[in-house]
């Protein structure tokens, strides 16, 4: 028989990283008080006593949409869920093999409040995507 090749870590024969659904869009907005979704989470600036970003559903999960303050309106970021932290870590060893390292902008890691694992790349046209999982369902 012949001997072929290990393939396991040849990483460029994978395809992506699956996302299972959209999660939400983070918004910039030039004021979050006024916006008036659900809240599930938010943020103060104490010393303006302004809300720096709240996290907002309509379905019932964590969050739909995000609104930060900022210059905007403008997208911030659009995220993609996926089942385990173990697909994100498949999209790294992706990205370092194959040329996309320096699209990587932020993480991994985990977010403070949700505690949901993240990271942060740049596609090719500069979007911010973010690619997430969390431990509880998000509707």
């Amino acid at each position: 028989m012949d001997r072929l090749p290990p393939i396991h870590q040849k990483y460029v024969l994978y395809k992506g990283v699956k996302p299972l659904r959209i999660g939400h869009f983070n918004t910039f907005s030039p004021n979050v008080d006024k916006i008036g979704f659900r809240v599930t989470e938010y943020t103060e600036d104490e010393e303006m006593e302004k809300l720096w970003a709240a996290w907002t559903h309509r379905k019932g999960g964590v969050h739909d949409i995000a609104f930060t303050n900022g210059r905007g309106p403008r997208l911030h970021h659009t995220a993609f869920w996926v089942p385990t932290p173990l697909n994100i870590i498949d999209l790294l060893d992706l990205m370092s093999t194959t040329g996309y390292l320096a699209n990587i902008e932020r993480g991994p890691g985990r977010h403070d409040i949700s505690n949901a694992f993240f990271l942060y790349v740049r596609d090719s046209d500069s979007h911010r995507i973010e690619i997430y999982c969390s431990e509880l369902s998000d509707g």
